[in-house]
């Protein structure tokens, strides 16, 4: 809008005045002109919509310039001629006057540019109106909160008794002016000007937890539990809390990723409650899995996320179970998932028969005994019919094995650690291992030369006294044996699909757990004595083959880290977070942002980076040692050899041979002890009374061999003891009976009196001697 200054339409000088729209009409005065121009041009004032009063003056004024400007211009010798043209009448647009206090300009009389309305000033707010702000607001908040709480108990309470329509829309008003209070709140003690203990308020008395429980998550398992008469009014506060919840995520970034979690709780509400319309079902778990997606990604240790994304997988039940694992192995476990497993996946596998059921039922079924511990004697068969398909199965879903072969690997690892069950060793050793690199990390740091003072050493095998008492408890579970069967079956199969890439994410799984485990200060020789270590050396070598990769020999760091264009391998994203993963990736492996749909794509690139990680990873593992398998006895000493060899002047691999795994992959074995370090006592002594002891010095064998010789003349019992073979490296127990005790009282006097060795006497009255 072009506002121009005031003209001379009343000025008394000799200027002419020329009609815009006349050739050669002048006047002598503006008048003159506007009534020639209401007179003769009438329908341009039509045209113009030229009607009121106040834009009648302003065209006036606006012919009275053109005029002057016009009879300016032809005047040669008036020095107004050098100014520049302006618009004509019919190019001007009618302003729109604006009302205006009485006495204000409507133009500005000093240029031809506009008089532009600026933005208000904004009062500012002192923090002390900010803090009486937010104190008014909480004062509303807790009422209302209290006010919700006793409704929903009172609803609860009386679960059986029906709610009117009114009633339900009551309870409904009620909730969402608690979700609006909180709205409130937080934009206040968020505002700012607010001082910094003023921001920390909600965060201090939890206001996005108690706003997610008391506002959303009760009141939508009220509404669920009178469905289906309530499916109306909880379609409608589902709505109702997702857009607000939607809406604090845009505008208080602080708790976004609480905001993330909820939106995915909500959407997951949402999709529960839709059984008519499936595509309107599966639109709202997409929604629920990109929020969980979004929240995994900032915080993937969180296991109680996998869990809820395991019931969104519905009804991939492998994907679920995946899923459920994730949240068992995970760095901070969701407790109720092993109750979900049984409830949602368990009764699934029950209910198949074996000739109609498909390779993923029998394969969740193999888990559920493992899980409940429940008819472990069908195990081996059930684990037989899954292996004998698994090979067929691998060749006719050829890409998709991509995807379910690190759901299985996944799966099978989180079954050496029991399936989240407490008391499991190797999770113990990883979490020992965890909170020493957190005390690292916060430790304060010594000066420069502190590490030349006191240099780091390892910490010793012997952790707790609770890690000692149930060493070798790693072995004598029985389901321990039989997850070692199921995962390494599986991964002696894959490795013999030489050449077929769909088996390399599987793998690539299994390697990055062989490898973490090795970095363990403790032993866990039952592990890899099952590792098909030939069969792996074999896909080494012909994987180093192909494509001309080069083998990092020489190579300590993470592949490709310092990349430009680096990328996380598919499977990467979801074995993060795990606690057998732990410190495995770099700090900044994750950094670059990349859409959840690409991260699943199978690029060239990415086929050659996970066999630059394969092999690396193999490098790794050279390094491994299985000291039990080649212990003398003669000497007592057990020497040191890897598991694999590296030929540096041939760049090949090979197993060594002494170390080969000699299991019968076929049935589950027992974990057997190997015979220096031999273990007595009857057959049905508890696994929890087993202990251990240190068999490196040098007595032990004089001590050993009479207490054995007298074992085996005592004629007390007609049960033969049975021996076997240890599998803890330089750690051993004696267990034996109170009459043996008596009987060989010399035995064990010449043990206490080392110093070394503890006695506990349990109830059955076996009595174990610990070092």
């Amino acid at each position: 809008m072009i506002q121009p200054r005031k003209g001379p339409e009343n000025a008394t000088t000799n200027e002419l005045y020329a009609c815009p729209y006349c050739p050669d009409q002048t006047f002598l005065k503006g008048n003159a002109l506007w009534d020639h121009v209401q007179s003769r041009h009438s329908k341009q004032l039509i045209n113009l919509n030229v009607n009121s009063h106040a834009s009648r003056a302003l065209f006036r004024r606006l012919i009275c310039e053109e005029a002057a400007h016009k009879a300016r211009n032809r005047s040669p010798g008036n020095p107004g001629s050098r100014q520049p043209s302006l618009p004509a009448v019919e190019d001007i647009d009618t302003p729109t006057i604006a009302k205006s206090e009485p006495g204000d300009p409507e133009f500005s009389a000093d240029d031809w540019q506009p008089k532009l309305l600026l933005q208000p000033d904004s009062r500012p707010i002192l923090p002390s109106q900010l803090a009486a702000k937010v104190k008014n607001i909480y004062a509303g908040l807790v009422k209302l909160e209290n006010k919700c709480i006793s409704e929903d108990k009172a609803q609860a309470a009386a679960s059986q008794e029906q709610l009117t329509p009114q009633r339900w829309q009551d309870l409904i008003s009620l909730h969402s002016m608690l979700l609006y209070e909180h709205h409130d709140f937080f934009l206040a003690s968020q505002h700012p000007s607010a001082t910094p203990a003023l921001q920390q308020l909600a965060l201090k008395y939890s206001m996005p937890a108690r706003m997610c429980k008391h506002g959303i998550h009760s009141f939508l398992e009220l509404l669920r539990k009178h469905l289906p008469k309530s499916l109306e009014f909880m379609l409608c506060y589902t709505h109702i809390a997702y857009k607000m919840v939607a809406l604090l995520h845009e505008t208080v970034p602080i708790f976004r990723d609480t905001w993330t979690e909820h939106l995915g709780d909500i959407s997951r509400y949402r999709m529960a409650i839709e059984d008519e319309d499936m595509p309107y079902r599966e639109a709202w778990a997409a929604i629920g899995r990109s929020w969980y997606g979004e929240a995994v990604d900032k915080n993937p240790t969180v296991g109680r996320l996998y869990h809820h994304l395991a019931i969104l997988a519905r009804p991939d039940a492998l994907q679920q179970l995946f899923h459920y694992s994730r949240s068992l192995a995970c760095i901070q476990p969701f407790t109720g998932t092993r109750d979900s497993i049984i409830m949602t996946l368990l009764g699934r596998t029950h209910t198949a028969h074996a000739h109609t059921a498909d390779i993923d039922t029998i394969y969740i079924k193999a888990h559920g005994i493992l899980i409940t511990k429940e008819c472990l004697e069908t195990f081996d068969a059930t684990t037989d019919d899954y292996l004998r398909q698994l090979d067929p199965h691998i060749g006719r879903v050829s890409a998709k094995w991509g995807d379910q072969g690190i759901y299985v690997a996944v799966i099978n690892i989180s079954s050496l650690f029991n399936h989240g069950e407490e008391g499991s060793i190797l999770r113990k050793y990883f979490d020992i291992r965890f909170k020493r690199e957190i005390e690292a990390l916060t430790r304060p740091q010594g000066g420069p030369n502190d590490d030349n003072v006191r240099p780091i050493t390892p910490p010793p095998e012997e952790d707790t006294a609770d890690v000692l008492a149930r060493q070798l408890e790693l072995v004598a579970q029985p389901t321990f044996a039989y997850a070692l069967r199921i995962t390494f079956s599986t991964f002696r199969l894959t490795l013999q699909r030489i050449g077929d890439k769909n088996v390399f994410p599987h793998i690539h799984c299994l390697l990055v757990f062989l490898t973490r485990v090795s970095s363990l200060n403790y032993d866990c020789s039952a592990i890899f004595e099952h590792v098909p270590w030939e069969a792996l050396a074999d896909f080494l070598n012909t994987l180093a083959k192909t494509d001309n990769i080069e083998l990092p020999i020489e190579r300590l760091d993470f592949p490709q880290q310092d990349a430009a264009d680096k990328r996380p391998l598919p499977e990467d994203y979801l074995i993060r977070g795990q606690i057998w993963s732990l410190n495995y990736f770099p700090d900044t492996w994750f950094e670059t942002l990349i859409d959840e749909d690409e991260r699943h794509l199978e690029l060239a690139s990415t086929h050659r980076s996970r066999i630059e990680h394969i092999l690396w990873l193999g490098m790794r593992l050279v390094s491994v040692k299985c000291t039990l398998s080649t212990c003398e006895v003669s000497t007592k000493h057990f020497q040191e050899n890897g598991a694999l060899h590296f030929d540096h002047n041939k760049h090949t691999w090979a197993a060594n041979g002494a170390v080969s795994p000699k299991h019968d992959f076929t049935r589950s074995q027992p974990i057997q002890l190997r015979r220096n370090e031999e273990l007595i006592g009857p057959p049905n002594v508890s696994a929890d009374l087993v202990m251990t002891g240190d068999v490196s010095t040098t007595t032990l064998s004089d001590i050993y061999d009479p207490l054995l010789e007298s074992t085996e003349k005592s004629s007390h019992t007609s049960n033969m003891p049975t021996i076997k073979k240890v599998i803890v490296r330089n750690y051993t127990v004696i267990i034996c009976e109170t009459d043996m005790l008596l009987s060989q009282t010399d035995v064990f006097v010449l043990l206490l009196s080392n110093g070394d060795w503890r006695v506990l006497i349990p109830e059955d009255g076996t009595v174990p001697f610990i070092r």
